[in-house]
């Protein structure tokens, strides 16, 4: 079989058609990874946006309910001026209810009831066991709120959608690499 005298030229055609089209592939398969990837995204976030909003509002119901309980404990806390007035309103900020009231005495000492003391005791050890653990939620929280912050910042770089420019620069280039890959195979054959 002999080739006609021209065909380099033919074969050249040939290899700049597979490069273009293989380039021409190359750019729409890139791009509707980024539409795809895109519309995802989206989507990803209209649903962190919601469940985001449901999260705000349960803290916020929380906070209120917090906000009233501690309102009555510190207003009972502020009027308490006296050892009797304690011994008197010391069931009102225990948690657990005392079996037999705290007394004053004429000398103005407590008398504790012996049913008492175990309660009260329990109280005790469980407001220092909240303390430390509020001293460290705290510190968690502050330091999961840095985090969200930097989170947002990197979320709202990733939310700016690729311009036109910005996807063309992108297949132009995937087009140029499949062109000169494709132009040193034809020139190696």
């Amino acid at each position: 079989m002999t080739f006609p005298s021209n065909w380099h030229i033919h074969t050249s055609y040939l290899i700049i058609g597979i490069v273009l089209a293989l380039g021409g592939y190359i750019g729409v398969h890139s791009w509707i990874q980024e539409h795809d990837a895109r519309l995802l995204a989206q989507q990803q976030e209209k649903i962190s946006e919601t469940v985001v909003k449901n999260l705000q509002q349960q803290i916020a119901d929380r906070d209120a309910g917090a906000k009233q309980a501690q309102a009555v404990i510190v207003k009972v806390v502020h009027d308490t001026k006296t050892p009797e007035q304690a011994a008197q309103n010391l069931p009102q900020v225990v948690t657990a209810p005392l079996p037999v009231p705290v007394v004053t005495q004429p000398s103005g000492d407590w008398l504790v009831p012996k049913a008492d003391v175990l309660p009260i005791f329990t109280q005790l050890a469980d407001d220092k066991i909240c303390r430390s653990q509020l001293d460290t939620t705290t510190k968690d929280l502050s330091d999961t709120k840095a985090i969200v912050v930097q989170k947002d910042a990197e979320i709202t770089v990733l939310k700016k959608p690729k311009g036109f420019w910005g996807r063309l620069k992108t297949t132009t280039k995937d087009i140029g690499i499949g062109l000169g890959i494709g132009f040193a195979l034809g020139h190696k054959f």
